[in-house]
């Protein structure tokens, strides 16, 4: 398996388990997953910080279900660019969203970097 091939599988792992945790609502998890200079923009265009974000994760709604759809994962060195579809299932109602995040790999580690989520239909 070629370099990129690799990471890609590995990043494709990495985000699986990102979602797990969240699901699980397993925050340790969830938070290592995170890079300390994460920029994560919402649906309604507000920006937050790891922390922010990561405190309104464990006040929100917990998610029944969360799957990706279209995964897309193009590897550059040590950042990578993924985008698709997320399919999440909240309080029994369906959302669906376009995902992009960028991952960053400091010192053999690929964590999310940023992401930006847009709402579908």
């Amino acid at each position: 398996m070629r370099a990129g091939a690799a990471d890609a599988a590995e990043l494709r792992a990495l985000e699986a388990k990102l979602r797990q945790a969240q699901v699980a609502r397993d925050w340790i998890t969830f938070a290592s997953l995170l890079s300390e200079n994460l920029t994560f923009t919402h649906v309604d265009g507000r920006v937050e910080g790891n922390q922010a974000y990561l405190a309104g994760q464990v006040k929100s709604a917990a998610l029944a279900r969360s799957e990706r759809e279209n995964l897309c994962v193009n590897v550059h060195d040590n950042v990578a660019v993924m985008t698709g579809r997320r399919i999440n299932t909240v309080d029994g109602s369906l959302r669906q969203y376009a995902v992009m995040q960028i991952w960053l790999k400091t010192d053999q580690v690929w964590r999310l970097l940023a992401q930006q989520t847009g709402r579908l239909g």
